[in-house]
């Protein structure tokens, strides 16, 4: 599969003639994913040949990498120790 960049064109498609199962499919996919219908269409036809798409409009990459460190939680503890709880209930 080839590699290409995501970063978006002026071009613009306007497809008529949907099949029903396909229309449902990619509607059910945009609701599980959380994602706008014409960048699951997009990502759809990226993969029907045989393009994957590079880069993110999001943080999507970063989902699942957290990776914990005592050190950094200890110093976000003793920052937290230090809040007003009057300015920020």
């Amino acid at each position: 599969m080839s590699t290409n960049d995501c970063s978006l064109s002026d071009h613009e498609y306007r497809l008529a003639g949907i099949p029903q199962e396909l229309d449902a499919t990619l509607r059910r996919r945009a609701e599980m994913e959380g994602k706008p219908l014409p960048q699951v269409a997009v990502e759809a036809m990226a993969r029907g040949v045989g393009i994957e798409l590079v880069g993110s409009s999001g943080f999507d990459d970063l989902a699942g990498s957290w990776v914990s460190d005592p050190v950094c939680e200890q110093a976000l503890d003793a920052m937290r120790e230090h809040i007003d709880p009057e300015l920020w209930p």
